[in-house]
């Protein structure tokens, strides 16, 4: 079926166009990897737990994704790096994290989230954490 846009109104064209900008996204769209699904689960625990306003909560999956996102990376170099070379970079990162978690909550927030991480696996020990999440991929 050919369509001739001479004859196509506007309207018309923009839904077309609408409705195959949508079908063609949806072919297209990615699966979450396991880390950013863990990221995103971290994100509904920590908004739920510190009360976020959804702009605030946008931003800490943002941040929660790309530390994952980072600590995966990492976790699969660890048998390229000395011990120590990969200690540092996890340092590295958890340090990037706090100073932007640091910098987006008021102090109420933050106290909140220093007490909600205490316990978790996603911050005391994130490389068993990423390999349960991959596990439970498999």
């Amino acid at each position: 079926m050919i369509i001739s846009l001479k004859n196509m109104g506007k309207s018309t064209f923009i839904a077309f166009f609408l409705f195959f900008s949508l079908w063609c996204s949806t072919g297209f769209a990615q699966k979450a990897t396991p880390s950013e699904r863990m990221a995103d689960r971290l994100t509904q625990e920590m908004g739920a737990a510190l009360n976020l306003p959804e702009g605030t909560l946008i931003q800490v999956k943002k941040y929660n994704r790309e530390r994952l996102s980072k600590l995966m990376a990492l976790s699969t170099q660890a048998h390229q790096l000395r011990p120590r070379d990969l200690e540092l970079r996890v340092d590295e990162v958890e340090q990037h994290y706090n100073q932007r978690m640091f910098s987006l909550l008021n102090a109420q927030q933050y106290i909140q989230y220093k007490r909600f991480r205490e316990n978790r696996v996603e911050f005391t020990r994130p490389s068993q954490a990423l390999a349960s999440a991959m596990g439970r991929l498999n």
